[in-house]
Protein backbone atom coordinates (compact mmCIF):
# COMPACT_ATOMS: atom_id res chain seq x y z
CA UNK A 1 0.00 0.00 0.00
CA UNK A 2 1.35 3.34 -1.06
CA UNK A 3 1.09 6.44 1.53
CA UNK A 4 -1.19 7.93 -0.96
CA UNK A 5 -3.54 4.87 -0.82
CA UNK A 6 -3.41 5.00 2.93
CA UNK A 7 -4.26 8.83 3.15
CA UNK A 8 -6.76 7.93 0.68
CA UNK A 9 -8.73 5.38 2.70
CA UNK A 10 -8.57 7.69 5.77
CA UNK A 11 -11.01 10.26 4.15
CA UNK A 12 -13.12 7.13 3.52
CA UNK A 13 -12.08 6.32 -0.17
CA UNK A 14 -10.82 3.23 -0.76
CA UNK A 15 -8.43 1.95 -3.77
CA UNK A 16 -10.96 0.51 -6.16
CA UNK A 17 -12.28 4.34 -6.09
CA UNK A 18 -8.78 4.92 -8.65
CA UNK A 19 -7.71 3.55 -11.51
CA UNK A 20 -5.07 0.92 -10.20
CA UNK A 21 -2.99 -0.92 -13.04
CA UNK A 22 -2.49 -4.91 -12.79
CA UNK A 23 -0.21 -4.59 -9.74
CA UNK A 24 -2.38 -3.21 -7.50
CA UNK A 25 -0.29 0.36 -7.90
CA UNK A 26 -1.77 3.21 -9.11
CA UNK A 27 -1.57 4.06 -12.63
CA UNK A 28 0.84 6.82 -13.40
CA UNK A 29 2.68 8.42 -16.03
CA UNK A 30 5.68 7.78 -14.29
CA UNK A 31 4.96 4.76 -12.62
CA UNK A 32 7.12 1.82 -13.46
CA UNK A 33 5.68 -0.64 -15.55
CA UNK A 34 3.96 -3.59 -14.43
CA UNK A 35 5.76 -6.75 -13.88
CA UNK A 36 4.10 -9.74 -14.95
CA UNK A 37 0.98 -10.99 -13.10
CA UNK A 38 1.57 -14.34 -11.09
CA UNK A 39 -1.61 -16.88 -10.98
CA UNK A 40 -1.49 -17.10 -7.31
CA UNK A 41 -1.89 -13.42 -7.23
CA UNK A 42 -4.89 -13.35 -10.17
CA UNK A 43 -6.87 -15.83 -7.76
CA UNK A 44 -6.51 -13.83 -4.72
CA UNK A 45 -9.46 -12.74 -3.52
CA UNK A 46 -11.08 -9.64 -2.78
CA UNK A 47 -11.04 -9.98 0.78
CA UNK A 48 -7.50 -10.97 1.18
CA UNK A 49 -6.56 -8.02 -1.38
CA UNK A 50 -7.70 -5.31 1.16
CA UNK A 51 -6.39 -7.15 4.09
CA UNK A 52 -4.15 -4.45 5.91
CA UNK A 53 -6.09 -1.74 4.40
CA UNK A 54 -6.65 1.69 7.34
CA UNK A 55 -10.25 1.78 7.46
CA UNK A 56 -12.09 4.77 8.97
CA UNK A 57 -13.08 4.86 12.68
CA UNK A 58 -16.31 6.02 13.12
CA UNK A 59 -17.38 7.94 16.24
CA UNK A 60 -19.32 5.61 17.55
CA UNK A 61 -16.75 3.25 18.04
CA UNK A 62 -14.99 3.40 21.46
CA UNK A 63 -11.32 5.71 21.67
CA UNK A 64 -9.07 5.74 24.38
CA UNK A 65 -8.97 9.31 23.98
CA UNK A 66 -12.96 9.68 24.43
CA UNK A 67 -12.57 7.13 27.13
CA UNK A 68 -10.06 8.67 29.41
CA UNK A 69 -10.76 9.42 33.10
CA UNK A 70 -11.90 12.77 33.54
CA UNK A 71 -10.26 14.01 37.21
CA UNK A 72 -11.84 16.91 38.56
CA UNK A 73 -9.55 19.14 40.87
CA UNK A 74 -10.05 19.50 44.70
CA UNK A 75 -11.30 22.63 45.82
CA UNK A 76 -9.16 23.98 48.93
CA UNK A 77 -9.62 22.82 52.07
CA UNK A 78 -11.72 25.27 54.60
CA UNK A 79 -9.65 23.83 57.71
CA UNK A 80 -6.06 25.32 57.91
CA UNK A 81 -3.96 23.52 60.36
CA UNK A 82 -0.35 23.91 61.16
CA UNK A 83 1.92 21.30 63.17
CA UNK A 84 2.49 23.15 66.89
CA UNK A 85 6.83 24.17 67.09
CA UNK A 86 8.93 21.45 69.20
CA UNK A 87 10.71 23.80 71.20
CA UNK A 88 7.32 26.35 72.36
CA UNK A 89 6.10 22.79 73.54
CA UNK A 90 9.49 22.03 75.15
CA UNK A 91 9.68 25.74 76.69
CA UNK A 92 6.22 25.39 78.00
CA UNK A 93 6.42 21.57 79.37
CA UNK A 94 9.84 23.02 81.51
CA UNK A 95 7.79 25.20 82.96
CA UNK A 96 6.22 22.31 84.42
CA UNK A 97 8.90 19.91 84.90
CA UNK A 98 10.54 18.96 88.10
CA UNK A 99 12.43 21.29 88.83
CA UNK A 100 10.50 23.71 87.23
CA UNK A 101 12.59 25.95 84.40
CA UNK A 102 11.64 28.95 83.75
CA UNK A 103 12.96 30.64 80.65
CA UNK A 104 12.81 34.81 81.23
CA UNK A 105 13.65 38.03 80.25
CA UNK A 106 15.86 40.33 81.61
CA UNK A 107 13.12 42.86 82.22
CA UNK A 108 10.53 40.74 83.70
CA UNK A 109 13.10 39.08 86.56
CA UNK A 110 13.60 39.93 89.99
CA UNK A 111 17.48 39.55 90.63
CA UNK A 112 19.31 38.13 93.32
CA UNK A 113 22.06 40.73 95.18
CA UNK A 114 24.99 38.54 93.57
CA UNK A 115 23.32 38.55 90.27
CA UNK A 116 22.85 41.89 90.49
CA UNK A 117 26.43 42.57 90.91
CA UNK A 118 27.72 40.58 88.44
CA UNK A 119 25.97 42.39 85.44
CA UNK A 120 27.09 45.65 87.50
CA UNK A 121 30.74 44.26 87.14
CA UNK A 122 29.99 43.47 83.60
CA UNK A 123 28.84 46.34 82.21
CA UNK A 124 30.88 48.80 84.07
CA UNK A 125 33.91 46.32 82.66
CA UNK A 126 32.76 46.67 79.02
CA UNK A 127 32.49 50.88 79.24
CA UNK A 128 36.35 51.28 78.73
CA UNK A 129 38.33 50.68 75.71
CA UNK A 130 38.60 47.17 74.59
CA UNK A 131 41.34 47.80 71.79
CA UNK A 132 45.15 48.52 72.29
CA UNK A 133 45.57 51.81 70.67
CA UNK A 134 48.78 49.93 69.61
CA UNK A 135 46.36 48.21 66.78
CA UNK A 136 45.14 51.18 65.46
CA UNK A 137 47.04 51.57 62.22
CA UNK A 138 46.63 47.89 61.76
CA UNK A 139 42.87 47.82 62.56
CA UNK A 140 42.44 50.88 59.63
CA UNK A 141 44.61 48.92 57.15
CA UNK A 142 42.43 45.65 57.69
CA UNK A 143 38.97 46.94 57.97
CA UNK A 144 38.77 50.97 57.02
CA UNK A 145 35.58 51.29 56.34
CA UNK A 146 35.00 49.64 60.26
CA UNK A 147 37.53 51.63 61.21
CA UNK A 148 35.36 55.08 60.05
CA UNK A 149 32.68 53.72 61.99
CA UNK A 150 34.00 52.93 65.13
CA UNK A 151 33.28 54.83 68.21
CA UNK A 152 37.34 56.46 69.30
CA UNK A 153 36.46 55.52 72.90
CA UNK A 154 37.03 51.44 72.34
CA UNK A 155 41.00 52.60 72.06
CA UNK A 156 43.08 52.09 75.36
CA UNK A 157 45.17 54.69 75.47
CA UNK A 158 46.95 53.29 78.49
CA UNK A 159 47.64 49.56 77.76
CA UNK A 160 50.99 48.75 76.29
CA UNK A 161 51.56 45.43 74.72
CA UNK A 162 54.59 43.59 74.52
CA UNK A 163 55.24 43.54 70.87
CA UNK A 164 54.97 39.75 70.72
CA UNK A 165 51.84 39.52 72.59
CA UNK A 166 50.27 42.04 70.65
CA UNK A 167 51.56 40.43 66.85
CA UNK A 168 49.66 37.31 68.25
CA UNK A 169 46.57 38.38 69.58
CA UNK A 170 46.20 40.47 65.92
CA UNK A 171 47.11 37.44 64.42
CA UNK A 172 44.25 35.60 66.55
CA UNK A 173 41.61 37.88 66.12
CA UNK A 174 42.20 38.17 62.42
CA UNK A 175 42.13 34.09 62.16
CA UNK A 176 38.29 34.48 64.04
CA UNK A 177 36.87 36.73 61.61
CA UNK A 178 37.87 35.16 58.91
CA UNK A 179 36.75 31.61 60.13
CA UNK A 180 33.48 33.08 61.30
CA UNK A 181 33.28 35.12 57.99
CA UNK A 182 33.62 31.84 55.84
CA UNK A 183 30.61 29.94 57.88
CA UNK A 184 28.69 32.97 57.37
CA UNK A 185 29.22 32.93 53.72
CA UNK A 186 29.03 29.05 53.07
CA UNK A 187 26.40 29.02 55.43
CA UNK A 188 28.33 26.07 56.77
CA UNK A 189 26.35 23.81 59.50
CA UNK A 190 26.62 23.45 63.52
CA UNK A 191 30.36 21.97 64.01
CA UNK A 192 31.81 24.60 62.00
CA UNK A 193 30.64 27.00 64.09
CA UNK A 194 31.46 25.04 67.39
CA UNK A 195 34.51 25.55 66.22
CA UNK A 196 34.77 29.36 65.47
CA UNK A 197 33.54 29.21 69.43
CA UNK A 198 36.44 26.77 70.67
CA UNK A 199 39.07 29.16 69.00
CA UNK A 200 37.41 31.90 70.63
CA UNK A 201 37.26 30.24 73.99
CA UNK A 202 40.91 29.56 73.20
CA UNK A 203 41.90 33.00 72.15
CA UNK A 204 40.40 34.64 75.56
CA UNK A 205 42.35 32.22 77.35
CA UNK A 206 45.45 32.91 76.50
CA UNK A 207 45.93 36.23 75.83
CA UNK A 208 43.75 36.91 79.99
CA UNK A 209 46.12 34.90 81.71
CA UNK A 210 42.75 32.42 82.90
CA UNK A 211 44.83 29.92 83.75
CA UNK A 212 42.50 27.69 85.84
CA UNK A 213 40.09 27.22 83.01
CA UNK A 214 40.02 25.12 80.00
CA UNK A 215 37.81 24.76 77.23
CA UNK A 216 35.98 21.51 76.27
CA UNK A 217 33.78 19.96 73.62
CA UNK A 218 30.42 18.22 75.27
CA UNK A 219 28.96 17.77 72.06
CA UNK A 220 28.49 13.97 72.54
CA UNK A 221 28.63 13.95 76.32
CA UNK A 222 25.60 13.05 78.09
CA UNK A 223 24.34 14.90 81.62
CA UNK A 224 23.52 12.07 84.00
CA UNK A 225 19.85 11.40 84.36
CA UNK A 226 20.03 11.98 87.84
CA UNK A 227 20.23 15.58 87.71
CA UNK A 228 17.81 16.10 84.55
CA UNK A 229 14.62 17.80 85.24
CA UNK A 230 11.47 15.37 84.79
CA UNK A 231 7.72 15.62 83.96
CA UNK A 232 5.02 13.96 86.47
CA UNK A 233 3.99 11.66 83.82
CA UNK A 234 6.34 10.29 82.02
CA UNK A 235 9.70 8.54 83.17
CA UNK A 236 12.23 10.14 80.56
CA UNK A 237 13.79 12.90 81.62
CA UNK A 238 14.94 15.81 79.23
CA UNK A 239 17.80 14.70 77.22
CA UNK A 240 19.31 18.04 75.78
CA UNK A 241 23.07 18.70 75.75
CA UNK A 242 25.09 21.90 75.17
CA UNK A 243 28.00 22.25 73.10
CA UNK A 244 31.30 23.28 74.39
CA UNK A 245 32.32 24.44 78.26
CA UNK A 246 34.45 26.31 80.30
CA UNK A 247 35.80 23.92 82.97
CA UNK A 248 38.07 24.09 85.43
CA UNK A 249 41.61 22.48 84.48
CA UNK A 250 42.66 19.56 86.65
CA UNK A 251 46.43 20.71 85.88
CA UNK A 252 45.75 23.61 88.16
CA UNK A 253 47.06 23.45 91.36
CA UNK A 254 43.88 24.71 93.30
CA UNK A 255 41.51 22.44 91.66
CA UNK A 256 43.71 18.87 92.10
CA UNK A 257 43.73 20.08 96.12
CA UNK A 258 39.84 19.98 95.75
CA UNK A 259 39.64 16.48 93.82
CA UNK A 260 42.39 15.02 96.23
CA UNK A 261 39.63 16.61 98.83
CA UNK A 262 36.27 14.89 97.71
CA UNK A 263 38.25 11.75 96.61
CA UNK A 264 36.32 10.24 93.98
CA UNK A 265 33.40 12.29 94.02
CA UNK A 266 32.16 13.43 90.56
CA UNK A 267 32.40 17.31 90.60
CA UNK A 268 29.88 17.95 87.26
CA UNK A 269 26.71 16.53 85.87
CA UNK A 270 28.48 14.62 82.92
CA UNK A 271 28.90 11.25 82.32
CA UNK A 272 32.03 11.57 80.55
CA UNK A 273 34.51 9.76 82.84
CA UNK A 274 36.72 13.09 82.48
CA UNK A 275 34.26 15.69 82.20
CA UNK A 276 32.90 14.00 85.39
CA UNK A 277 35.47 14.77 87.34
CA UNK A 278 35.97 18.68 86.86
CA UNK A 279 33.18 21.61 87.93
CA UNK A 280 32.09 23.02 84.49
CA UNK A 281 32.14 26.84 84.96
CA UNK A 282 30.30 27.92 81.84
CA UNK A 283 28.36 26.20 79.00
CA UNK A 284 27.89 27.79 75.82
CA UNK A 285 25.00 26.36 72.82
CA UNK A 286 25.93 26.74 69.62
CA UNK A 287 23.57 27.00 66.75
CA UNK A 288 24.41 27.56 62.64
CA UNK A 289 23.87 31.09 61.06
CA UNK A 290 19.47 31.14 61.18
CA UNK A 291 19.53 28.54 63.60
CA UNK A 292 16.53 28.38 66.70
CA UNK A 293 17.31 30.99 69.45
CA UNK A 294 14.89 29.75 71.68
CA UNK A 295 15.63 26.06 70.68
CA UNK A 296 19.36 27.20 72.43
CA UNK A 297 18.11 28.87 75.05
CA UNK A 298 15.98 25.59 76.11
CA UNK A 299 19.01 23.66 75.26
CA UNK A 300 21.24 25.68 77.49
CA UNK A 301 18.75 25.86 80.15
CA UNK A 302 18.25 22.40 80.35
CA UNK A 303 22.57 22.04 80.72
CA UNK A 304 22.45 24.66 83.39
CA UNK A 305 19.93 23.33 85.43
CA UNK A 306 21.59 20.18 85.91
CA UNK A 307 24.80 21.73 86.78
CA UNK A 308 22.69 23.51 89.32
CA UNK A 309 21.08 20.44 90.40
CA UNK A 310 24.37 18.87 90.73
CA UNK A 311 26.25 21.96 92.73
CA UNK A 312 23.29 22.10 95.03
CA UNK A 313 24.06 18.14 95.68
CA UNK A 314 27.79 19.17 96.01
CA UNK A 315 26.61 21.51 99.15
CA UNK A 316 24.74 19.02 101.05
CA UNK A 317 21.39 21.30 99.74
CA UNK A 318 22.98 24.28 101.02
CA UNK A 319 21.12 27.46 99.25
CA UNK A 320 23.04 28.62 96.27
CA UNK A 321 24.56 31.73 96.49
CA UNK A 322 26.06 32.43 93.11
CA UNK A 323 24.65 31.86 89.65
CA UNK A 324 25.93 29.36 86.23
CA UNK A 325 27.06 31.33 83.41
CA UNK A 326 26.26 30.60 80.02
CA UNK A 327 26.38 31.82 76.31
CA UNK A 328 23.68 31.15 73.39
CA UNK A 329 25.84 31.52 70.39
CA UNK A 330 23.58 31.65 66.35
CA UNK A 331 26.19 32.32 64.20
CA UNK A 332 28.22 35.37 64.54
CA UNK A 333 25.81 36.64 67.63
CA UNK A 334 27.08 35.66 71.39
CA UNK A 335 24.01 36.00 74.11
CA UNK A 336 24.95 35.95 77.85
CA UNK A 337 22.63 34.20 80.14
CA UNK A 338 22.67 33.35 84.16
CA UNK A 339 20.96 31.18 85.78
CA UNK A 340 20.49 30.70 89.46
CA UNK A 341 18.17 28.24 92.18
CA UNK A 342 14.79 29.92 93.69
CA UNK A 343 14.35 28.74 97.28
CA UNK A 344 11.90 27.02 96.30
CA UNK A 345 14.37 24.71 93.94
CA UNK A 346 12.72 26.23 90.75
CA UNK A 347 14.83 27.04 87.95
CA UNK A 348 15.59 31.10 86.32
CA UNK A 349 17.66 31.18 83.27
CA UNK A 350 17.50 35.11 82.10
CA UNK A 351 18.61 36.28 79.34
CA UNK A 352 20.09 37.60 76.77
CA UNK A 353 21.66 40.48 78.78
CA UNK A 354 21.34 42.65 75.27
CA UNK A 355 23.91 45.76 76.59
CA UNK A 356 26.63 42.48 77.09
CA UNK A 357 25.78 41.10 73.70
CA UNK A 358 28.98 40.87 71.64
CA UNK A 359 29.88 39.18 68.44
CA UNK A 360 32.06 37.63 65.49
CA UNK A 361 30.70 39.86 62.60
CA UNK A 362 33.33 42.93 63.14
CA UNK A 363 36.67 43.22 64.66
CA UNK A 364 35.34 45.56 67.25
CA UNK A 365 32.83 43.06 67.83
CA UNK A 366 35.27 40.13 68.55
CA UNK A 367 37.59 42.24 70.58
CA UNK A 368 34.50 43.33 72.57
CA UNK A 369 33.93 39.43 73.30
CA UNK A 370 37.29 38.71 74.24
CA UNK A 371 37.18 40.87 76.65
CA UNK A 372 33.87 40.40 78.11
CA UNK A 373 34.95 36.38 78.34
CA UNK A 374 37.92 37.75 80.01
CA UNK A 375 35.89 39.58 82.56
CA UNK A 376 33.87 36.28 83.31
CA UNK A 377 36.36 34.16 83.24
CA UNK A 378 38.30 36.62 86.04
CA UNK A 379 35.09 36.10 88.21
CA UNK A 380 35.20 32.38 87.65
CA UNK A 381 38.65 32.00 89.17
CA UNK A 382 38.18 34.46 91.75
CA UNK A 383 34.57 35.30 93.25
CA UNK A 384 32.71 31.95 91.44
CA UNK A 385 36.09 29.44 92.60
CA UNK A 386 36.45 30.80 96.13
CA UNK A 387 32.64 29.99 97.11
CA UNK A 388 32.44 26.85 94.49
CA UNK A 389 35.62 25.12 96.70
CA UNK A 390 34.29 26.39 100.01
CA UNK A 391 31.32 25.07 99.83
CA UNK A 392 31.34 21.18 98.63
CA UNK A 393 30.49 19.11 101.64
CA UNK A 394 33.05 16.28 102.08
CA UNK A 395 31.20 12.94 102.76
CA UNK A 396 32.59 11.65 105.43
Amino acid sequence: MTVESWLLSIDGQTTADVPVGASGWKASSSAPPSPPQSRSHSSMSPDIQHRGRKRKRTMSEPSIIFDRPILTPKGPSTYRSRSQSPTRTLWTLLAAATPAIHCKQVSETTLPECVSKLKRNLLQGGKKGVIAEQLKDRFKVVAPNEFDDIDKSCFDTSCRIPMVRLDSLWASVKDIHKAAETCQRYQKDENAWVQVVRTVLNTAKIHSNLEMLEVNSIQTQNIDPRYLPTLANSPTPFHKKADVALCFTPDHAEVAKLRNKVGGTTLSQMTDPYTKIIPMACGIEVKGSGGNRDEAIVQYGVWAAAGLAKVEELFDGAMLMQPLLGWTVVGHDWMLHMSWKLKNGEVVVCGPWRKLDAGTDTYEGIFKLLHLIAQVGQWLQADYWTWFSNGVVVAA
